[in-house]
């Protein structure tokens, strides 16, 4: 199992907040896959945290609940690489992914460059720590 830390856009996560999806490039051969690397190495089984820079939230822990799948020319995702996700943790109304960042900084593993670690808004994911990963569950459970 892995932990995984994605950034989504609110918009999408509404239409959406059962999938995690990255959008579908064309690939060395002409067929389409995932465009983030890191996207390719999820897998059923595996947790990921969803989170979305621009609009300053934690929606929550999800399990990743299926195996990767394409969806083509959906209306508000386009066409994507998508794995089902089922949520296990969330705080009301969302906390903020900020305060996160402020109150755990020293704390967190995958912080290396504390001004550049969030990387881009949309489809960001990257691999955390399951230290990391715990201090995600400590900042949703906790009394608002």
């Amino acid at each position: 199992m892995r932990y995984w830390l994605a950034t989504h856009r609110v918009d999408l996560h509404r239409t959406h907040g059962d999938l995690i999806g990255c959008r579908l490039g064309a690939g060395n051969d002409g067929r389409y896959e995932p465009r983030s690397v890191n996207f390719r190495r999820m897998a059923k089984g595996d947790k990921v945290v969803v989170c979305s820079r621009s609009g300053d939230v934690v929606f929550g822990i999800y399990d990743i609940v299926s195996e990767g799948f394409e969806i083509i020319d959906d209306p508000e995702w386009g066409s994507a690489y998508c794995y089902k996700i089922d949520l296990k943790v969330k705080r009301e109304p969302y906390p903020s992914f900020k305060a996160f960042k402020e109150e755990f900084r020293d704390r967190l593993d995958f912080v290396k460059d504390n001004d550049a670690w969030e990387g881009s808004s949309v489809g960001w994911i990257r691999e955390i720590t399951k230290n990391d990963f715990d201090l995600f569950v400590a900042y949703l459970t906790r009394p608002a």
